[in-house]
């Protein structure tokens, strides 16, 4: 986004990564920022529907936004390391009920996250035990290199590690199949009930002028 955003615009557009707190840290800066139409913010559902949900003390609230352009919906990934014994959603449940005592780690990124949220719905309708394992980055890292068994990814990230072999996918999770990966089930077709949708948008701080918000 920001690259296009340079080139069609010819204005030098930075990205500062601000992790943490599920967005919540990064997202409340840009709420406190002036509202000139120089620092934005790209919001999702996790930001934007989740955090309001579930913290109580949340440094900002959609009200301190004003939208600029939606983008994308997407979807993620549940993605496996390479020696993970399961190599599908049906084999995963298999050993996770096998590990029942123990469970299994799932990587997420923080609590209340979409990985978080969807541990505790795929444990609740296949009464599996998963340990979420929550990290200021993307846990997809300890994926590829064994030291995490699972991880649920947003799918632009996760497609290189699977194209490249670094980690092997067990599902998606939108309603249908992903046309890049038609061979991958979706979740939903082992699971009813289990589907995790996202979208993502450029948010303005509130208080940006209209004529700015068209210009953008």
């Amino acid at each position: 986004v920001a690259r296009g955003l340079t080139e069609r615009s010819g204005w030098v557009v930075n990205v500062e990564n601000r992790s943490g707190a599920n967005g919540s840290i990064g997202t409340s800066e840009v709420a406190r920022s002036a509202p000139d139409g120089h620092t934005l913010t790209l919001g999702l559902h996790g930001t934007m529907v989740v955090n309001p949900l579930i913290y109580r003390n949340l440094p900002y609230s959609f009200s301190d936004f004003v939208p600029v352009v939606g983008l994308i919906r997407a979807t993620f990934l549940l993605v496996a390391s390479p020696d993970f014994p399961a190599n599908s959603m049906r084999e995963l449940i298999t050993e996770a009920k096998r590990r029942s005592e123990t469970g299994i780690n799932f990587g997420t990124y923080g609590a209340g996250s979409s990985g978080h949220l969807a541990a505790a719905l795929l444990s609740t309708l296949t009464g599996i035990k998963l340990h979420t394992v929550h990290h200021s980055g993307p846990p997809i890292l300890n994926v590829a290199n064994g030291t995490l068994p699972l991880s649920l990814e947003p799918f632009n990230l996760a497609r290189p590690y699977i194209r490249e072999g670094r980690v092997k996918p067990l599902g998606v999770t939108s309603s249908a199949r992903h046309p890049e990966f038609p061979q991958l089930p979706s979740i939903l077709e082992v699971v009813p009930g289990f589907v995790v949708p996202t979208w993502y948008g450029l948010l303005a701080p509130s208080g940006v002028r209209a004529d700015i918000i068209a210009k953008l």
